[in-house]
């Protein structure tokens, strides 16, 4: 067979199996806060690229006929411009988390930080957003922003939100080379354009990595009031 027919062939199949899968789904139901009040809202498979709209029944968002056993990322669009962000902090490969770690110290934040804010970089502003792990390992999601003027870019911003991974080895801490995956990359044309699309962009871990199980026909998710003010994508580490 083609191997371009093999590969449209292989397509189609996923795309039957998840139909399959979708139409015995299960589903999400995400409660927000008394101070969100949702417009829309969206649930995605990113390895399968499935997108699925909520449906926005007062203070809470539910998906129908989602995918068990399949990790989805959640965005909610508020009525007031704040949008909250999923991301999903689990670590990037399969290996399990050591059992005897401990948890993550404000020692180790000080130092992830440092390491974050002291990389050479084309970007002048690299900060921790927020850091999820324990003392032997560590999701980091890093903001990094070029708002000076640069070769062939004057007046513009580039914006990147990126997610690092770090191991404490030797009794000090260093990124996993080659391991950053990016989540968003803009280049704004203006600062205006760059404090709008950003300025209220909330990033939150309880709305990233979602796994529902086939043995509940609905998974609840209570959103807690956000502790952390909406600034350019989420600047200012919160734990």
């Amino acid at each position: 067979m083609d191997k371009r027919l093999m590969r449209l062939v292989m397509g189609l199949l996923v795309l039957l199996g998840a139909s399959m899968a979708r139409a015995g789904g299960v589903e999400l139901r995400i409660v927000l806060p008394a101070q969100v009040q949702a417009e829309s809202a969206e649930a995605t498979a990113g390895a399968l690229k499935l997108t699925s709209p909520g449906h926005v029944h007062g203070q809470s968002v539910t998906f129908p006929n989602l995918l068990p056993d399949t990790p989805y990322t959640v965005r909610i669009n508020a009525a007031d411009g704040v949008v909250l962000q999923g991301v999903d902090f689990s670590w990037y490969d399969a290996e399990a988390p050591n059992p005897d770690a401990g948890p993550l110290t404000e020692a180790d934040r000080a130092e992830i930080r440092s390491i974050v804010t002291d990389v050479p970089s084309f970007y002048n502003k690299c900060e921790v957003v927020r850091a999820v792990g324990d003392h032997d390992r560590a999701t980091v999601l890093v903001r990094l922003v070029r708002d000076k003027d640069f070769h062939a870019g004057a007046g513009e911003v580039i914006w990147r939100m990126e997610l690092w991974y770090f191991k404490n080895e030797a009794g000090g801490w260093a990124v996993v080379p080659q391991q950053n995956k990016v989540l968003q990359r803009v280049r704004f044309p203006t600062h205006a354009a760059f404090h709008k699309a950003t300025d209220k962009l909330q990033w939150l871990a309880e709305l990233g990595g979602i796994r529902l199980s086939k043995d509940e026909p609905v998974t609840t998710r209570t959103i807690a009031a956000p502790t952390t003010r909406p600034g350019n994508g989420g600047a200012g580490e919160h734990h």
